[in-house]
This record gives structure tokens, C-alpha cells and sequence, in this order.
């Protein structure tokens, strides 16, 4: 009778242990705010950058041949971004300012609205912390929660989704280095339709960490990449480079574009990439 009692005591102080174990394990775990305040604080401490690099996007050839073009970042932190693309063929300009937006190509207004493949510069610009949770939000990442994930051999808190959930929106930041690794946007309701941006080789230049190497995948499968070639900090821009109404008036609609296009968020993605292979081919 005795051994039966110490049983079940043994048994009851195992139970009392685990779930003391598990809730200390998940203390450890910051909540998502504070992540992202530690993550904005390390990203940068500069006004403006400049970045230089190499878009590659790849075609849907059978022999998955790839364009290349070279394009112009410029950053005026917190809220304002442009991209420049110049080639033999065409040229391509896309400006955020403030919350709005505006795209030209080839002399023409072609969007006003950010296109999904867009959104990997967000974790970079918004270096605020209510700035960058606020737009998280927006774009469906549940900021109040956050878990342990494991990426690529490197442990990361997931900022929207208990792991190793992969069906919704989150942000991965790495945990010894409070540096994003990858960032899962959702494009619809159906789970097979994502968007992922991973963030690779960050450098430090002055007061500003920068990824020197982006991928792009649209359900697992590498769509573009980003390789930097250099980067500038502190630029002096004219301030009419950002300005949208000002861009606005310099240019007229293309014909074929609605800019209060309805079309669901997939058809979005497949045009976005249709128009990119069409427009740099």
C-alpha cells in the first residue's frame, strides 16, 4: 500500500515538474513588441541609405532562364522608399511616401498601389517599432504572438504564429543577433498561396545592418534574388523623388491599368509576375 502511495506521489511531483519546466521555457520567449522593438533599435541609426544591387528574376522558360537588371534603392527612414530599374529596354520606378504609393514604367503610371513582391523592403524601411508592428498588422501577422522556430540551423523567435505553423503570416527574427531571417506574407485564404522573403548575409555598414542577399519564393519555389553590390548612408536626396503628387502630375495612367483594380490577392501575384517577364524581357 505504501509503495502505491509513493507511486502515485512520484507521479504527481513528475506531472508538477513538467508543467513548471514548460511554463518557465515559455517565459523565456519575449513577446512580439519587445522583439521588434530590439530588432528595429539594431537595424539602423542613420536618415537615408542607398543601395546598388543586382534584381535577378526568373522566367518560366523550361530551361528556368533568368533576367538580370541592375536597380537603385533609396531610403529615407522611417516611412519612405524608391526603386529605380533602368535597362536597354525599359525603365521602372516604384516610390512609397508616407503609407501611399505610386509605380511608373516607361513613362507611364502603371500602379498606386504596392504589388506583393514590393513588400521586402518593409522590415527595412519601418525602423520604428509602432511603424513596423503596425504595418505587420496590416498585412495579417498576428503581433501578439510570438514562439521558438528553428531555421536553417539557427534559432529564431516567430513573430505571428506558434511554429512550426507555416500557414499564416510571421516574421522570423534570429534570436542571438535580433536580425530578420525570413518573413512569410499570405496572399489569400487558400494555405498553399504564400509569399517568403528570406534575408541572408547581413552586413554592417556604419550605424546600419543591411542583407546583402534576398530570395524570393512563391510557395517554396525561387522566383528572384537580390545580390547587393554596395551601400551609401546618410545620401542627400532631393525631396521631389519622394513626393507623389508631384510624380502624379508628371505622368499620365497606361490605358490598361484600373488603379481600383478588384481582382483577388492571387491573381494580383500572377499578373505581378507576368508584367515583370513582359516588361523585362
Amino acid at each position: 500500500m505504501l509503495h502505491k502511495v509513493e507511486k502515485k506521489f512520484l507521479m504527481f511531483l513528475s506531472f508538477f515538474y513538467f508543467v513548471c519546466f514548460c511554463q518557465q521555457v515559455q517565459g523565456y520567449v519575449l513577446n512580439a513588441p519587445h522583439i521588434l522593438d530590439l530588432m528595429t533599435k539594431k537595424i539602423t541609426g542613420v536618415e537615408s541609405l542607398s543601395v546598388s544591387q543586382k534584381l535577378i528574376i526568373f522566367t518560366k522558360n523550361p530551361d528556368n532562364a533568368q533576367v538580370e537588371f541592375a536597380e537603385t534603392l533609396k531610403y529615407i527612414f522611417p516611412d519612405e522608399f524608391r526603386s529605380e530599374i533602368v535597362s536597354e529596354h525599359t525603365e521602372k520606378t516604384h516610390v512609397v511616401s508616407k503609407g501611399a504609393s505610386i509605380t511608373v514604367a516607361d513613362g507611364k503610371i502603371v500602379s498606386e498601389s504596392e504589388k506583393i513582391f514590393d513588400l521586402y523592403k518593409d522590415i527595412l524601411l519601418y525602423n520604428k517599432r509602432e511603424l513596423l508592428q503596425k504595418r505587420l498588422y496590416h498585412l495579417g501577422v498576428d503581433v501578439s504572438v510570438s514562439s521558438f522556430g528553428i531555421f536553417k540551423d539557427k534559432t529564431a523567435f516567430v513573430i505571428g504564429a506558434e511554429y512550426p505553423d507555416k500557414s499564416v503570416p510571421q516574421l522570423w527574427i534570429e534570436k542571438e543577433t535580433f536580425l530578420p531571417l525570413r518573413w512569410i506574407v499570405k496572399v489569400n485564404t487558400d494555405e498553399n498561396s504564400l509569399i517568403e522573403f528570406r534575408y541572408f548575409e547581413w552586413k554592417r555598414t556604419k550605424k546600419v545592418w543591411y542583407p546583402e542577399h534576398i530570395e524570393f519564393y512563391k510557395n517554396s519555389i525561387l522566383m528572384r534574388k537580390i545580390d547587393v553590390n554596395s551601400i551609401t548612408v546618410n545620401t542627400v536626396f532631393p525631396v521631389d523623388l519622394f513626393d507623389i503628387e508631384h510624380i502624379r502630375s508628371l505622368y499620365i495612367h497606361a490605358d490598361s491599368v484600373d488603379s481600383d483594380n478588384k481582382e483577388d490577392d492571387m491573381s494580383e501575384v500572377e499578373k505581378t509576375i507576368e508584367e515583370f517577364n513582359r516588361l523585362f524581357e
